[in-house]
């Protein structure tokens, strides 16, 4: 449809959501733009954006995150400019999860990696040469 301009945010449902926001804006460096319960549903959402690009979290302390198989779920991912050099910087950070050992070169213009986030989440980091 041409009326649709864009994506406007992608949702994730997180397990704590001190510990994502931490992660999120001391370690890859987003921005907080607000935080807020939806009493009505028991939700906590939090909104944090990063060059433009919006992210939101839900948290639900009576729900358990859902958890299924990464490809089935997707992920979210950050285009970088030195793919290493961001690996170098997450390998000092207390636990994470890298499901990549280490940037892969996937095409002449491409590398990229993969973590889990605070609450299982998949992050992709991107390089395009």
């Amino acid at each position: 449809m041409k009326e649709i301009k864009g994506i406007e945010h992608v949702c994730i449902s997180v397990n704590n959501m001190d510990e994502t926001l931490d992660f999120y804006i001391n370690v890859i460096g987003c921005k907080l733009i607000d935080r807020f319960p939806l009493d009505w549903v028991n939700v906590e959402l939090a909104h944090v954006e990063i060059n433009g690009k919006i992210l939101e979290f839900t948290y639900k302390s009576d729900t358990p995150r859902l958890r299924t198989d990464r490809w089935e779920v997707g992920h979210i991912a950050f285009n970088v400019s030195d793919i290493n050099k961001v690996a170098e910087n997450l390998s000092s950070v207390k636990n994470i999860n890298f499901i990549d050992e280490k940037p892969n070169v996937v095409t002449d213009t491409l590398s990229t990696f993969f973590i889990e986030g605070p609450s299982g989440e998949v992050i992709e980091f991107m390089e395009y040469k």
